[in-house]
């Protein structure tokens, strides 16, 4: 237990994650230590594509899907109560990166490009059929941006919850804040209690970065950008400022698109759909109604 507190604050010390959803995340790992594979929208499948397998839930409904991509460290059964009132108005399809329980690949790399031409294809073999609804949560969230930006034919609209953004270690310096540059490895303990996937994507995550920070133009779809927010009733001046980047930097991710909109949750932390699940179903209704699906 010791051990998983340390490495909740290590992760905290990058900019992004607040206090209190660290605490959340504590319990939320606690609770998947006692109730691994907890029931959740759709059936839990298996399949097989050439970079290994996916552990994976599909549940259908008419117009898009959407494809949810949670952050660092996160199992697809994290997304809580949210999912079950998203189903209610489009089909979701939510899945396992490589590594976590259940899903494996041949590749060692971790990074956003591998993770997402592992789900593309991961999406052709389980035949969930565009168009998609990208949401990304926290480093999720970077991996949606390429994801819509390499396959742009398939996108119907994103959804984009506290993501990192691949601005920020440069806007940071600039500020000369701490705490810029995402994390290179795990400290050792933290090895012991996560998968080795975890460590894989954090030694990626600059690299990751990069590569978003490098890709095509965003497709023309609606886009939705949410922000945590609740750092600002925080002591610490520079993770104040930190968020206030973080925040102005959503705002103009959001403008990649023409049909935007930013959103600032002040009573959320980073897990924005946990804290306030109503405001994640009414993006994707706005998105869904943008796109002329709703």
């Amino acid at each position: 237990m010791i051990l998983i507190i340390e490495f909740i604050k290590w992760l905290c010390s990058f900019g992004g994650v607040s206090g209190k959803s660290a605490i959340f995340l504590l319990v939320s790992i606690n609770v998947l230590l006692l109730m691994s594979g907890c029931s959740t929208v759709g059936e839990v499948s298996e399949i097989s594509t050439s970079y290994g397998q996916s552990l994976y839930r599909y549940e259908m409904h008419e117009g898009p899907t959407l494809i949810m991509e949670v952050g660092l460290a996160d199992e697809m059964d994290d997304w809580g109560e949210v999912l079950t009132e998203l189903s209610s108005i489009s089909g979701i399809f939510t899945y396992n990166r490589a590594g976590f329980r259940g899903s494996y690949s041949i590749n060692s790399v971790r990074d956003a490009k591998t993770i997402v031409t592992e789900l593309n294809e991961l999406l052709i073999a389980a035949k969930v059929k565009p168009p998609f609804i990208l949401v990304g949560h926290s480093l999720g969230g970077a991996y949606m941006e390429l994801y819509a930006k390499t396959f742009p034919e398939n996108i119907a609209g994103v959804l984009l919850i506290d993501p990192n953004d691949a601005r920020y270690p440069a806007a940071c310096k600039a500020l000369e804040l701490d705490h810029c540059e995402p994390p290179g490895s795990m400290p050792w303990w933290a090895e012991l209690i996560y998968p080795r996937a975890v460590a894989g994507e954090i030694k990626a995550w600059s690299h990751s970065l990069e590569q978003v920070r490098r890709s095509t133009t965003f497709p023309p779809v609606p886009l939705a950008v949410l922000s945590a927010g609740n750092d600002k009733r925080r002591g610490d001046v520079n993770a104040i400022k930190r968020q206030e980047l973080t925040q102005h930097l959503h705002r103009q991710l959001s403008e990649l698109s023409s049909v935007s909109k930013h959103e600032v949750c002040m009573e959320c932390g980073h897990y924005v759909h946990r804290d306030n699940p109503q405001l994640v179903v009414e993006a994707v209704r706005w998105i869904l109604t943008s796109a002329g699906n709703l």
